[in-house]
Protein backbone atom coordinates (compact mmCIF):
# COMPACT_ATOMS: atom_id res chain seq x y z
CA UNK A 1 0.00 0.00 0.00
CA UNK A 2 1.84 3.31 -1.06
CA UNK A 3 1.95 6.61 1.05
CA UNK A 4 -1.71 8.23 -0.04
CA UNK A 5 -3.77 4.54 0.27
CA UNK A 6 -2.46 4.55 3.87
CA UNK A 7 -2.98 7.70 4.47
CA UNK A 8 -6.74 7.84 3.51
CA UNK A 9 -7.05 4.61 5.73
CA UNK A 10 -5.59 5.69 8.21
CA UNK A 11 -8.37 8.85 8.29
CA UNK A 12 -11.06 6.77 7.97
CA UNK A 13 -10.33 4.72 10.52
CA UNK A 14 -10.44 8.13 12.70
CA UNK A 15 -13.41 8.74 11.20
CA UNK A 16 -15.23 5.97 12.22
CA UNK A 17 -13.93 6.21 16.01
CA UNK A 18 -14.92 9.60 16.58
CA UNK A 19 -18.96 9.01 16.73
CA UNK A 20 -17.84 5.97 18.81
CA UNK A 21 -16.56 8.72 21.09
CA UNK A 22 -20.24 9.80 22.00
CA UNK A 23 -21.45 6.03 22.73
CA UNK A 24 -19.99 6.55 26.33
CA UNK A 25 -21.96 9.86 26.88
CA UNK A 26 -25.15 8.44 25.80
CA UNK A 27 -24.48 5.14 27.80
CA UNK A 28 -24.05 7.79 30.85
CA UNK A 29 -26.89 10.09 30.18
CA UNK A 30 -29.10 6.34 30.18
CA UNK A 31 -27.78 5.44 33.59
CA UNK A 32 -28.54 9.11 34.66
CA UNK A 33 -31.71 8.66 33.84
CA UNK A 34 -32.33 6.01 35.75
CA UNK A 35 -30.89 7.63 38.44
CA UNK A 36 -32.92 10.52 38.50
CA UNK A 37 -35.94 8.23 37.36
CA UNK A 38 -35.42 6.75 40.74
CA UNK A 39 -35.00 9.27 42.89
CA UNK A 40 -37.93 11.55 41.00
CA UNK A 41 -35.30 14.40 39.97
CA UNK A 42 -36.27 13.99 36.03
CA UNK A 43 -39.78 15.15 34.23
CA UNK A 44 -39.04 12.94 31.26
CA UNK A 45 -39.79 9.10 31.26
CA UNK A 46 -38.57 6.20 29.23
CA UNK A 47 -41.29 6.26 26.87
CA UNK A 48 -40.63 9.76 25.67
CA UNK A 49 -36.71 8.93 25.86
CA UNK A 50 -37.32 6.40 23.93
CA UNK A 51 -37.34 8.20 20.13
CA UNK A 52 -34.16 10.39 21.18
CA UNK A 53 -32.04 7.60 22.40
CA UNK A 54 -33.42 5.01 18.50
CA UNK A 55 -32.36 7.98 16.92
CA UNK A 56 -28.77 8.10 18.37
CA UNK A 57 -28.37 4.04 17.29
CA UNK A 58 -29.38 4.83 13.80
CA UNK A 59 -26.88 7.87 13.40
CA UNK A 60 -24.29 5.41 15.42
CA UNK A 61 -25.10 2.51 12.76
CA UNK A 62 -25.43 4.89 9.46
CA UNK A 63 -21.86 6.86 10.63
CA UNK A 64 -19.89 3.36 10.93
CA UNK A 65 -21.85 2.25 7.69
CA UNK A 66 -20.42 5.27 5.60
CA UNK A 67 -16.81 5.18 6.72
CA UNK A 68 -16.58 1.38 6.70
CA UNK A 69 -17.83 0.58 2.78
CA UNK A 70 -16.15 2.69 0.05
CA UNK A 71 -19.45 5.02 0.20
CA UNK A 72 -17.46 7.62 1.84
CA UNK A 73 -15.14 7.68 -1.52
CA UNK A 74 -18.07 7.73 -3.66
CA UNK A 75 -19.95 10.67 -2.14
CA UNK A 76 -16.80 12.73 -2.32
CA UNK A 77 -17.22 14.48 0.59
CA UNK A 78 -14.60 15.63 3.11
CA UNK A 79 -14.22 13.45 6.21
CA UNK A 80 -13.87 16.07 8.27
CA UNK A 81 -17.48 17.58 6.69
CA UNK A 82 -19.28 14.16 7.47
CA UNK A 83 -18.06 14.17 10.80
CA UNK A 84 -19.04 17.87 11.78
CA UNK A 85 -22.44 16.75 10.63
CA UNK A 86 -22.62 13.83 12.38
CA UNK A 87 -21.57 15.82 15.89
CA UNK A 88 -24.53 18.24 14.71
CA UNK A 89 -27.07 15.75 14.69
CA UNK A 90 -25.75 14.18 18.56
CA UNK A 91 -25.99 17.82 19.27
CA UNK A 92 -29.93 18.06 18.37
CA UNK A 93 -30.33 14.76 19.86
CA UNK A 94 -29.23 16.16 22.95
CA UNK A 95 -30.99 19.09 22.68
CA UNK A 96 -33.98 17.58 22.10
CA UNK A 97 -33.62 15.21 25.28
CA UNK A 98 -33.31 18.14 27.05
CA UNK A 99 -36.25 20.40 25.93
CA UNK A 100 -38.29 17.07 26.43
CA UNK A 101 -36.72 17.03 30.40
CA UNK A 102 -37.85 20.50 30.76
CA UNK A 103 -34.73 21.27 32.20
CA UNK A 104 -35.23 19.23 35.72
CA UNK A 105 -32.18 18.45 37.95
CA UNK A 106 -31.19 16.18 35.45
CA UNK A 107 -30.01 18.74 33.40
CA UNK A 108 -27.68 20.33 35.86
CA UNK A 109 -26.20 16.89 36.63
CA UNK A 110 -26.05 16.19 32.62
CA UNK A 111 -24.17 19.24 31.69
CA UNK A 112 -21.74 18.81 34.51
CA UNK A 113 -21.07 15.73 33.27
CA UNK A 114 -20.46 16.80 29.45
CA UNK A 115 -18.43 19.60 30.75
CA UNK A 116 -15.37 18.07 31.01
CA UNK A 117 -15.96 15.96 27.39
CA UNK A 118 -17.72 18.67 25.13
CA UNK A 119 -14.99 21.13 24.93
CA UNK A 120 -12.12 18.64 25.44
CA UNK A 121 -13.62 16.98 22.58
CA UNK A 122 -14.63 19.83 19.85
CA UNK A 123 -11.70 21.52 21.03
CA UNK A 124 -8.96 18.74 20.26
CA UNK A 125 -10.54 17.65 16.30
CA UNK A 126 -11.89 21.41 15.61
CA UNK A 127 -10.08 24.00 17.51
CA UNK A 128 -11.29 27.15 19.50
CA UNK A 129 -13.59 28.82 17.66
CA UNK A 130 -15.46 26.23 16.34
CA UNK A 131 -15.73 24.89 19.80
CA UNK A 132 -16.39 28.15 21.26
CA UNK A 133 -19.75 28.48 18.94
CA UNK A 134 -20.65 24.94 20.29
CA UNK A 135 -21.08 26.19 23.19
CA UNK A 136 -22.63 29.44 22.79
CA UNK A 137 -25.14 28.34 20.43
CA UNK A 138 -25.74 25.06 22.80
CA UNK A 139 -26.30 27.85 25.77
CA UNK A 140 -28.62 29.95 23.46
CA UNK A 141 -31.04 27.34 22.30
CA UNK A 142 -31.16 25.92 25.98
CA UNK A 143 -31.60 29.44 27.37
CA UNK A 144 -34.22 30.39 24.41
CA UNK A 145 -36.17 26.83 25.10
CA UNK A 146 -36.23 27.31 28.73
CA UNK A 147 -38.10 30.89 28.36
CA UNK A 148 -40.55 29.68 25.52
CA UNK A 149 -41.81 26.61 27.18
CA UNK A 150 -44.03 26.18 30.30
CA UNK A 151 -41.70 24.46 33.25
CA UNK A 152 -42.51 20.97 34.37
CA UNK A 153 -42.51 19.68 38.26
CA UNK A 154 -39.01 18.90 38.49
CA UNK A 155 -37.84 22.37 36.39
CA UNK A 156 -34.69 24.35 38.07
CA UNK A 157 -35.63 27.90 38.97
CA UNK A 158 -35.26 30.56 36.37
CA UNK A 159 -31.94 32.06 38.73
CA UNK A 160 -30.67 28.70 39.20
CA UNK A 161 -30.67 27.53 35.77
CA UNK A 162 -29.06 30.92 34.09
CA UNK A 163 -26.55 30.69 37.26
CA UNK A 164 -25.91 27.50 36.46
CA UNK A 165 -25.93 28.04 32.31
CA UNK A 166 -23.22 30.97 32.94
CA UNK A 167 -21.24 28.91 35.19
CA UNK A 168 -21.09 26.38 31.89
CA UNK A 169 -20.58 28.66 29.51
CA UNK A 170 -17.54 30.29 31.58
CA UNK A 171 -16.18 26.43 31.66
CA UNK A 172 -17.00 25.50 28.10
CA UNK A 173 -14.93 28.73 27.10
CA UNK A 174 -11.83 27.84 29.34
CA UNK A 175 -12.19 24.35 28.14
CA UNK A 176 -12.30 25.73 24.56
CA UNK A 177 -9.25 27.94 24.94
CA UNK A 178 -7.19 25.15 26.35
CA UNK A 179 -7.85 22.97 24.45
CA UNK A 180 -7.73 24.48 20.90
CA UNK A 181 -4.33 26.10 22.17
CA UNK A 182 -3.33 21.56 22.44
CA UNK A 183 -4.81 21.12 19.23
CA UNK A 184 -2.96 24.05 17.73
CA UNK A 185 0.67 23.21 19.29
CA UNK A 186 -0.63 18.83 18.20
CA UNK A 187 -1.15 20.15 15.10
CA UNK A 188 2.30 22.29 14.20
CA UNK A 189 4.31 19.24 16.05
CA UNK A 190 1.87 17.13 13.60
CA UNK A 191 2.92 19.62 10.78
CA UNK A 192 6.54 20.03 11.76
CA UNK A 193 6.79 16.16 11.48
CA UNK A 194 5.21 15.70 8.14
CA UNK A 195 8.02 18.15 6.84
CA UNK A 196 10.63 16.41 8.47
CA UNK A 197 9.02 13.19 7.14
CA UNK A 198 8.86 14.66 3.29
CA UNK A 199 12.26 16.89 3.87
CA UNK A 200 13.67 12.85 4.72
CA UNK A 201 12.16 12.04 1.31
CA UNK A 202 14.14 14.84 -0.56
CA UNK A 203 17.65 13.78 1.32
CA UNK A 204 17.31 9.98 0.58
CA UNK A 205 15.96 10.81 -3.03
CA UNK A 206 18.51 13.02 -3.61
CA UNK A 207 20.97 10.64 -1.76
CA UNK A 208 19.76 7.61 -4.31
CA UNK A 209 20.14 9.82 -7.11
CA UNK A 210 23.58 10.86 -6.31
CA UNK A 211 24.65 7.23 -5.42
CA UNK A 212 23.19 6.13 -8.74
CA UNK A 213 25.00 8.97 -10.03
CA UNK A 214 28.59 8.49 -8.14
CA UNK A 215 28.36 4.93 -9.31
CA UNK A 216 27.69 5.67 -13.03
CA UNK A 217 30.76 7.99 -13.07
CA UNK A 218 33.28 5.29 -11.25
CA UNK A 219 32.13 2.88 -14.14
CA UNK A 220 32.86 5.17 -16.43
CA UNK A 221 35.65 6.39 -15.17
CA UNK A 222 36.88 2.75 -14.96
CA UNK A 223 35.55 2.77 -18.50
CA UNK A 224 37.95 5.38 -19.39
CA UNK A 225 40.66 4.22 -17.46
CA UNK A 226 40.21 0.67 -19.28
CA UNK A 227 40.02 2.24 -22.44
CA UNK A 228 43.07 4.51 -21.67
CA UNK A 229 44.99 1.13 -21.33
CA UNK A 230 43.83 -0.31 -23.99
CA UNK A 231 44.79 -0.04 -27.92
CA UNK A 232 41.75 0.71 -29.67
CA UNK A 233 42.95 -1.15 -33.12
CA UNK A 234 43.85 -4.22 -31.84
CA UNK A 235 41.96 -4.47 -28.07
CA UNK A 236 44.91 -5.69 -26.53
CA UNK A 237 47.17 -3.62 -23.86
CA UNK A 238 48.63 -0.50 -25.12
CA UNK A 239 52.11 0.80 -24.62
CA UNK A 240 51.50 2.73 -21.56
CA UNK A 241 49.92 -0.14 -19.91
CA UNK A 242 52.93 -2.50 -20.50
CA UNK A 243 55.45 0.15 -19.37
CA UNK A 244 53.02 0.07 -16.15
CA UNK A 245 52.83 -3.77 -15.56
CA UNK A 246 56.65 -3.68 -16.60
CA UNK A 247 57.66 -1.24 -13.61
CA UNK A 248 55.09 -3.25 -11.48
CA UNK A 249 56.80 -6.53 -12.24
CA UNK A 250 60.18 -5.30 -11.86
CA UNK A 251 59.49 -3.78 -8.55
CA UNK A 252 57.45 -7.43 -7.48
CA UNK A 253 60.97 -8.96 -8.28
CA UNK A 254 62.88 -6.93 -6.30
CA UNK A 255 60.64 -8.21 -3.06
CA UNK A 256 60.64 -11.35 -4.14
CA UNK A 257 64.75 -11.20 -4.38
CA UNK A 258 64.98 -9.49 -1.29
CA UNK A 259 62.23 -11.38 0.58
CA UNK A 260 60.01 -9.09 1.47
CA UNK A 261 57.20 -11.17 -0.57
CA UNK A 262 55.93 -14.43 -0.28
CA UNK A 263 56.72 -16.61 -3.48
CA UNK A 264 53.74 -17.79 -5.66
CA UNK A 265 55.88 -19.84 -7.73
CA UNK A 266 58.50 -21.13 -5.44
CA UNK A 267 60.88 -21.97 -8.84
CA UNK A 268 61.21 -19.31 -10.74
CA UNK A 269 58.95 -16.57 -8.93
CA UNK A 270 62.45 -14.17 -9.45
CA UNK A 271 62.22 -14.77 -13.19
CA UNK A 272 60.99 -12.46 -15.60
CA UNK A 273 60.85 -13.04 -19.53
CA UNK A 274 60.12 -10.28 -21.80
CA UNK A 275 58.95 -11.48 -25.58
CA UNK A 276 59.37 -9.02 -28.75
CA UNK A 277 56.95 -9.72 -31.99
CA UNK A 278 57.47 -8.15 -35.11
CA UNK A 279 54.75 -9.04 -38.22
CA UNK A 280 57.33 -9.67 -41.07
CA UNK A 281 57.62 -7.16 -44.03
CA UNK A 282 54.29 -5.48 -43.06
CA UNK A 283 54.51 -2.24 -44.80
CA UNK A 284 54.67 -4.15 -47.94
CA UNK A 285 51.60 -6.01 -46.97
CA UNK A 286 49.96 -2.22 -46.38
CA UNK A 287 51.23 -1.05 -49.71
CA UNK A 288 49.96 -4.11 -51.33
CA UNK A 289 46.41 -4.24 -49.85
CA UNK A 290 46.04 -1.24 -48.42
CA UNK A 291 45.33 0.05 -44.93
CA UNK A 292 42.03 -1.33 -43.80
CA UNK A 293 43.12 -4.69 -44.50
CA UNK A 294 46.42 -3.79 -43.17
CA UNK A 295 44.30 -3.05 -39.86
CA UNK A 296 42.77 -6.20 -39.71
CA UNK A 297 45.68 -8.06 -40.31
CA UNK A 298 47.20 -6.65 -36.92
CA UNK A 299 43.67 -7.52 -35.00
CA UNK A 300 44.10 -10.70 -36.38
CA UNK A 301 47.73 -11.20 -35.39
CA UNK A 302 46.98 -9.42 -31.89
CA UNK A 303 44.22 -12.19 -31.27
CA UNK A 304 46.02 -14.81 -31.76
CA UNK A 305 48.92 -13.50 -30.00
CA UNK A 306 46.68 -13.19 -26.90
CA UNK A 307 45.23 -16.57 -27.33
CA UNK A 308 48.25 -18.19 -27.29
CA UNK A 309 48.95 -16.83 -23.29
CA UNK A 310 47.76 -19.61 -20.34
CA UNK A 311 47.96 -17.44 -17.81
CA UNK A 312 46.26 -14.16 -16.38
CA UNK A 313 49.49 -12.66 -15.20
CA UNK A 314 50.73 -12.61 -19.01
CA UNK A 315 50.42 -9.59 -20.77
CA UNK A 316 49.98 -8.98 -24.63
CA UNK A 317 50.02 -4.99 -25.10
CA UNK A 318 50.98 -3.38 -28.92
CA UNK A 319 54.48 -1.83 -28.47
CA UNK A 320 53.80 0.32 -31.93
CA UNK A 321 53.10 -0.01 -35.24
CA UNK A 322 53.34 -3.70 -36.27
CA UNK A 323 55.41 -4.50 -33.22
CA UNK A 324 54.01 -6.26 -29.92
CA UNK A 325 55.47 -7.21 -26.83
CA UNK A 326 54.35 -9.85 -23.95
CA UNK A 327 55.66 -9.64 -20.61
CA UNK A 328 55.39 -13.43 -18.65
CA UNK A 329 56.45 -12.59 -14.99
CA UNK A 330 57.55 -15.88 -13.06
CA UNK A 331 58.71 -16.91 -16.62
CA UNK A 332 62.30 -18.27 -16.87
CA UNK A 333 64.13 -18.08 -20.50
CA UNK A 334 63.36 -21.54 -21.65
CA UNK A 335 59.65 -21.37 -20.72
CA UNK A 336 59.59 -17.97 -22.97
CA UNK A 337 61.27 -19.75 -25.66
CA UNK A 338 58.48 -22.25 -25.68
CA UNK A 339 55.60 -19.62 -25.20
CA UNK A 340 57.09 -17.34 -28.13
CA UNK A 341 57.09 -20.88 -30.14
CA UNK A 342 53.52 -21.00 -29.44
CA UNK A 343 52.60 -17.91 -30.16
CA UNK A 344 54.55 -18.00 -33.85
CA UNK A 345 53.06 -21.00 -34.61
CA UNK A 346 49.07 -19.71 -33.75
CA UNK A 347 49.89 -16.46 -35.65
CA UNK A 348 51.31 -19.23 -38.48
CA UNK A 349 48.22 -20.93 -38.43
CA UNK A 350 46.37 -17.95 -39.18
CA UNK A 351 47.18 -18.34 -42.57
CA UNK A 352 47.22 -14.53 -44.00
CA UNK A 353 47.74 -14.26 -47.21
CA UNK A 354 50.95 -11.84 -47.76
CA UNK A 355 51.85 -11.74 -51.74
CA UNK A 356 54.96 -9.56 -50.69
CA UNK A 357 56.88 -11.32 -48.47
CA UNK A 358 59.87 -12.91 -49.70
CA UNK A 359 59.88 -15.14 -46.18
CA UNK A 360 56.60 -17.19 -46.88
CA UNK A 361 53.34 -16.80 -48.86
CA UNK A 362 51.18 -15.49 -45.43
CA UNK A 363 51.59 -13.30 -42.88
CA UNK A 364 54.56 -14.45 -40.36
CA UNK A 365 56.51 -12.95 -37.10
CA UNK A 366 59.57 -12.80 -35.78
CA UNK A 367 60.37 -12.78 -32.07
CA UNK A 368 63.39 -11.37 -29.88
CA UNK A 369 63.21 -13.30 -25.86
CA UNK A 370 65.17 -11.57 -22.92
CA UNK A 371 65.29 -13.22 -19.74
CA UNK A 372 66.09 -11.99 -16.24
CA UNK A 373 67.64 -15.72 -15.66
CA UNK A 374 69.85 -15.50 -18.91
CA UNK A 375 71.30 -11.83 -18.06
CA UNK A 376 70.55 -11.01 -14.50
CA UNK A 377 71.06 -7.51 -12.82
CA UNK A 378 69.64 -6.00 -15.78
CA UNK A 379 67.49 -2.99 -15.54
CA UNK A 380 63.72 -2.85 -17.30
CA UNK A 381 65.21 -1.03 -20.03
CA UNK A 382 68.52 -3.33 -20.83
CA UNK A 383 65.61 -5.82 -20.84
CA UNK A 384 63.87 -4.46 -23.49
CA UNK A 385 67.42 -3.42 -25.12
CA UNK A 386 68.17 -7.25 -25.25
CA UNK A 387 64.30 -8.19 -26.69
CA UNK A 388 65.04 -5.82 -29.45
CA UNK A 389 68.33 -7.26 -29.89
CA UNK A 390 67.06 -11.12 -30.28
CA UNK A 391 64.51 -9.70 -31.86
CA UNK A 392 67.05 -8.12 -34.89
CA UNK A 393 68.76 -10.98 -35.09
CA UNK A 394 65.75 -12.97 -35.90
CA UNK A 395 64.88 -10.98 -38.62
CA UNK A 396 68.72 -10.99 -39.65
CA UNK A 397 68.57 -15.33 -39.72
CA UNK A 398 66.18 -15.35 -41.89
CA UNK A 399 62.77 -14.29 -40.04
CA UNK A 400 59.37 -16.21 -38.74
CA UNK A 401 61.67 -17.54 -36.24
CA UNK A 402 62.44 -16.61 -32.65
CA UNK A 403 65.39 -15.95 -31.17
CA UNK A 404 66.08 -15.87 -26.94
CA UNK A 405 68.89 -13.26 -26.01
CA UNK A 406 72.36 -14.52 -24.35
CA UNK A 407 73.70 -12.71 -21.50
CA UNK A 408 75.87 -10.56 -23.30
CA UNK A 409 73.44 -9.43 -25.48
CA UNK A 410 72.18 -6.03 -23.31
CA UNK A 411 75.74 -4.98 -24.42
CA UNK A 412 75.85 -5.13 -27.51
CA UNK A 413 73.35 -3.35 -30.46
CA UNK A 414 71.70 -3.66 -33.99
CA UNK A 415 74.42 -2.83 -36.26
Amino acid sequence: MDTTHADLDRKRRIARRASLTSVPIWMAMALLQVFTIHFELSNISWRQSAPVFAGVVLLLFLHDLYFRTPLCLKTGLKFSTVGAVSIGIHVVLALTYLIVDRFSYQFALLMAMVMSAGPAYLGLNFGFLPTLSYGFALTGVLSAAYALLPPLEKTLPAPVFFLFVGIVLMGWSVGAIVNGIHRRKKYRVVELLREQHLANEIIRDQKTRLDERTAELTRTHSSLHHMSLMDGLTQVANRRRFDEAMMEEWRRQHRVIQGREPSRQPADLEDLSLILIDVDHFKPYNDRYGHPVGDECLRRVAQAINGAISRASDLVARYGGEEFVVLLPGTPGAGAGRVAERIREAVEALAIPHGASPVSDHVTISLGIAATDQAPGLTPEALIKAADIALYQAKQSGRNRSVVALSSAADGGRP
